[in-house]
């Protein structure tokens, strides 16, 4: 019901109601959607601290990833940059081929000016899945943020190519 109440945007129930859920079971898809929710609402105390919970208890490899990744993001996104590269390198030790948390991570590196090792990073990614549109784009604008226009049309044209459907 709190994620229906959270696609309605009807923040604050929705909130009433992931509160009371993760009170009566830690479920961890539950706490990572209420952690969507909080994020959306800029709550970012409490989002952090909900995501630190869920580490803390069992879960399998995928779900461990999911959750580091969303808490990698959060922290870029409060620019907390050296926790969050923490967060991705722990990440990608269990998941090294996730195109969409390399993709993210080369994004960290470029926010922070390592332009270098962001280009690594994204090379990496396009090694893994040469034709994922979504790698294509976010090289495309790391290249354009870096001037190089040229090749960043061209991964921008390999985008369309790979998936028209997203145009």
């Amino acid at each position: 019901y709190a994620k229906l109440l959270h696609l309605m945007k009807k923040y604050e129930k929705s909130e009433h109601y992931y509160e009371q859920a993760i009170k009566i079971s830690r479920y961890v898809d539950t706490v990572l959607d209420y952690f969507d929710l909080l994020g959306d609402l800029k709550k970012y105390n409490r989002a952090e601290e909900i995501l630190q919970q869920c580490l803390q208890s069992e879960m399998n490899n995928e779900l461990r990833v999911k959750t580091l990744y969303r808490y990698a993001l959060l922290l870029q996104d409060m620019k907390n940059y050296k926790k969050s590269e923490y967060y991705y390198l722990k990440a990608l030790r269990i998941a090294p081929e996730d195109v969409d948390m390399l993709s993210r991570y080369a994004r960290l590196l470029h926010e922070t000016e390592r332009d270098a090792e962001a280009e690594q990073w994204y090379k990496k990614a396009l090694e893994i899945a040469p034709s994922y549109a979504p790698t294509h784009q976010n090289y495309a604008t790391f290249l354009h943020d870096t001037q190089r226009d040229d090749e960043s049309e061209e991964h921008y044209h390999l985008a369309l190519k790979a998936d028209s459907g997203n145009a």
